[in-house]
């Protein structure tokens, strides 16, 4: 157990470790939000930068890409072959997929993978959810998060804390006495902000709130200007720490994206508005009076009025205007800036619906796209899967340790929508499960276009493509309806050939009859039947045997599985039947010989 004076002195260590590595996080914001700073004299405090904010752009542009696409999510079973074990592990990825959808999962992954290439590391806590009775996926911004030392690109920290940001007015209606305790002076104001850490580990959830710090130096010594009252304490019934921090891959310490083009987008900016100083002077000249070495002071009697044509007068001196010609330098030091902030980060032109040159051809464009966004994309995609499966884990700890009754709910992902009911103790009876991304490295629409290739080629089914399309909910229910479509095209190709038929069982009456009812909205199918069952009805009125089911109703004649029907003998029937008996006789046998 940590007390609430530990809690302090870990989050100030913490606090002085990644200052430095917070520090540059806060450079990164800043310039994301466009809050650059320019030290330019002749520049308006209220100006901002002029020039393309390319963190912005390429932030959003890759993140939009990373978290365009959900990975998939595979529970094997513990007995193959076994009815009950197989759903068991369907309900198992259902219920995960329904975490996922309570908790928004394509919102918290297009924040949490702005975090990962910003600030090279994107946390998240897996907490219980009373009111919702599952876990729920809370994602905090690393500055916020001060997780416990991990191995080199570890994602599991054994504890983390987390800093809240609460007022005097929250403290006072949610907990009273310690209010009381951290303002005993009773000077602050109510919506004065205190700093509350949440510790969590795999025993215990812990809360306290650091009082206000009347000192620079702050010390982790028990300190009455900086005192630390602890809040509220619980128990992990899940044996877990809720926390996950996925980090990118570096060299030896965190280093996001962007980290190395934010010095040259200062430059750029600060080139910029020199150019546009230079350019003001240039249209409004600076105007100096000049004494002409009189001896007299030089000054202006009279200003000039541009619209009444009243000319200024001078005394004792004269007017000199100085015209600064422009200098296009600056301009092509920005231009060099911008290609060096491009190339650093790999953010081509097509990211902002730009070519970079004549040569505007798709495969041109797809190349040049993949060889700068795809292996970052797949990357970044790698470390959320494994980060999601530990970060499944402990959901399903968490469920088990929480939520453990009969429950139900409605799940509406992708192949896999329908109510499931389970209870987690007997769903989870393990937690092994796979999470992977269907194509590493590519986003939304590159998956589709991946995709179909390979269909093309021969190397993937189109039922596997199905289940990894995004615009497929259920591949059962696609295929279905995909077989659906080549019947009734079969079919009404058939029929057409049989309108053009003059020999066609079907009349004119069938045929409005079976179009009315397709314009009643029946189904082709149901008019089908319906229209040949009276057809075959109207064929026995007049046929021996009169059975309708030997009829071919809409079928030509002869067609397969008809019943064959013999007619009325015509005339000549009757004389080749007439000259048969002759030969029969025996007069005739004689003749023959």
């Amino acid at each position: 157990m940590r007390s609430a004076e530990d809690i302090a002195a870990l989050y100030k260590a913490r606090s002085d470790r990644l200052g430095p590595l917070h520090a540059r996080m806060c450079q990164v914001r800043d310039t994301y939000n466009g809050d650059v700073v320019i030290p330019l004299p002749e520049i308006s405090k209220h100006e901002q930068a002029t020039v393309a904010n390319l963190t912005q752009q390429g932030l959003d542009q890759i993140a939009r890409r990373v978290a365009s696409v959900i990975p998939n999510l595979t529970y094997p079973a513990l007995r193959a072959g076994f009815k009950v074990s197989e759903d068991r592990a369907d309900i198992r990825r259902k219920v995960n997929y329904g975490w996922w959808e309570k908790s928004s999962i394509r919102k918290v992954l297009a924040r949490r993978s702005r975090w990962f290439l910003g600030y090279a590391s994107a946390p998240v806590i897996i907490r219980p959810d009373t009111r919702r009775n599952c876990p729920m996926w809370e994602p905090y911004s690393p500055l916020d998060t001060f997780p416990a030392p991990v191995r080199l690109d570890g994602s599991e920290p054994e504890d983390m804390i987390i800093r809240h940001k609460r007022t005097l007015r929250w403290l006072k209606d949610v907990y009273p006495e310690q209010a009381a305790k951290v303002n005993k002076k009773h000077d602050c104001p109510p919506d004065a902000e205190f700093e509350v850490l949440e510790y969590i580990d795999d025993e215990e959830v812990v809360f306290c709130v650091l009082g206000h710090a009347k000192q620079d130096q702050w010390s982790p010594e028990p300190d009455p200007s900086r005192m630390s009252v602890e809040l509220s304490r619980l128990p992990n019934r899940a044996g877990i720490c809720w926390g996950v921090n996925p980090q990118r891959v570096t060299l030896d310490r965190p280093t996001g994206h962007f980290d190395g083009i934010l010095g040259m987008y200062q430059t750029q900016a600060a080139l910029a508005a020199m150019e546009i100083i230079a350019a003001r002077k240039t249209i409004f000249p600076e105007t100096w009076l000049i004494n002409p070495n009189t001896g007299a002071q030089p000054h202006v009697i009279q200003e000039p009025d541009y619209e009444t044509g009243t000319p200024g007068i001078v005394v004792n001196g004269t007017i000199d205007r100085q015209q600064i010609p422009p200098n296009f330098s600056a301009g092509q030091l920005a231009d060099r800036l911008e290609y060096a902030q491009r190339m650093t980060a790999g953010l081509p032109a097509e990211l902002g619906g730009m070519s970079s040159s004549n040569v505007r051809t798709g495969v041109r464009g797809s190349q040049v796209m993949a060889a700068s966004i795809d292996f970052t994309i797949a990357e970044a995609q790698d470390a959320f899967a494994e980060s999601l499966h530990a970060e499944n884990i402990r959901a399903i700890e968490i469920d088990k340790a929480y939520f453990d009754t009969k429950k139900s709910f409605y799940v509406s992902t992708k192949g896999n929508r329908g109510q499931v009911d389970y209870k987690p103790s007997e769903a989870f009876e393990t937690s092994e499960h796979v999470v992977e991304y269907p194509i590493a490295g590519t986003d939304l629409s590159d998956l589709v276009i991946n995709g179909g290739q390979r269909v093309g080629m021969g190397t993937m089914s189109k039922r596997s493509f199905m289940d990894i399309d995004p615009l497929v909910s259920d591949t059962d229910a696609e295929e279905n309806a995909i077989r659906m479509e080549m019947a009734e095209q079969g079919f009404f190709a058939a029929w057409q050939a049989q309108m053009a038929d003059p020999s066609a069982p079907w009349k004119i009456e069938e045929i409005a009859d079976f179009v009315g009812r397709l314009a009643k909205g029946e189904k082709w199918y149901d008019a089908v039947k319906a229209v040949n069952d009276e057809l075959k009805s109207k064929q026995a009125e007049g046929a021996q045997p009169g059975s309708p089911e030997a009829m071919p109703g809409m079928a030509p004649s002869g067609a397969p599985g008809e019943v064959p029907t013999i007619g009325e003998p015509s005339a000549s029937m009757g004389n080749l039947t007439q000259m048969l008996n002759q030969l029969g006789s025996a007069d005739t046998a004689i003749a023959v010989r």
